[in-house]
């Protein structure tokens, strides 16, 4: 993963729940990127607080179900932070 995450501009992760799939990519992407904008969506709040989310990095928390229209404005949003 290492090889491409320099052209990455920012990760939208999913949580799938089993295991914090999508929370456990966003802390390996930031490890080796920090400076990469991640933005989490998950339907598990349970696993993981937006507080949490927020105090390792993550710039944007979303809870399913979510509006497109949502997920658009938070990355706009996530990218003109930058």
């Amino acid at each position: 993963m290492s090889d491409y995450i320099h052209s990455f501009e920012n990760n939208n992760s999913e949580d799938s729940g089993e295991k914090s799939g999508g929370f456990k990519l966003a802390a390996e992407l930031m490890a080796i990127r920090p400076d990469i904008p991640v933005i989490l969506c998950t339907g598990f709040s349970e696993q993981i607080t937006e507080d949490e989310a927020q105090k390792m990095g993550i710039r944007k928390f979303i809870l399913k179900p979510m509006i497109m229209k949502t997920l658009a404005g938070s990355v706009r949003q996530v990218l003109d932070r930058r």
